[in-house]
């Protein structure tokens, strides 16, 4: 039986990116911010960190009531994260599908957003999915075999080929 997922984030790569300007992306997060702009993806807005200053760290973040979306190069190559902090029960293809509708729409989002655009040009072709609720979902092996049927049926519209 698979384990219960209840957090997961998902990051969108930013393709041929060596550096992204962290003054850009919270310029563009407070714009969004003041505009209302996430109103269509359902999530509030509260606030912008800027951990820009961390090796390898979480980057620049905008702090949503349901979620955090961030810009980062946290695993050596920069992307557009979204990770989802509040939600129902459910399956963990589901959550995964919700989640990556909502980066590709704040992916989209950035594209527009002066003076962010341009900037960060995201593909959807490769996707790195984390689970957060180590409880439940602990990083083992296991757990990865637990999960990987229901996230391969999930993402094989999306991309054909088993993960």
């Amino acid at each position: 039986m698979a384990p219960a997922v209840h957090q997961l984030s998902v990051k969108l790569y930013a393709r041929g990116v060596d550096r992204v300007d962290p003054d850009h992306v919270i310029r563009a997060f407070h714009s969004w911010i003041q505009t209302s702009a996430l109103d269509a993806i359902g999530e509030l807005p509260i606030d912008v960190t800027d951990y820009s200053h961390v090796l390898r760290g979480p980057g620049v973040l905008l702090i949503a009531h349901g979620a955090q979306i961030g810009v980062d190069d946290s695993d050596g190559r920069w992307g557009l994260a979204y990770r989802r902090k509040r939600d129902e029960p459910g399956p963990i293809g589901e959550k995964l599908l919700d989640a990556l509708g909502r980066a590709l729409a704040v992916a989209h989002l950035a594209q527009q957003t002066a003076p962010l655009a341009g900037e960060l040009p995201i593909g959807a072709g490769e996707l790195w999915v984390r689970i957060h609720t180590r409880l439940l979902g602990p990083s083992t092996s296991a757990t990865y075999e637990a999960l990987r049927g229901e996230i391969a049926r999930a993402l094989e519209p999306l991309y054909g080929a088993p993960v």
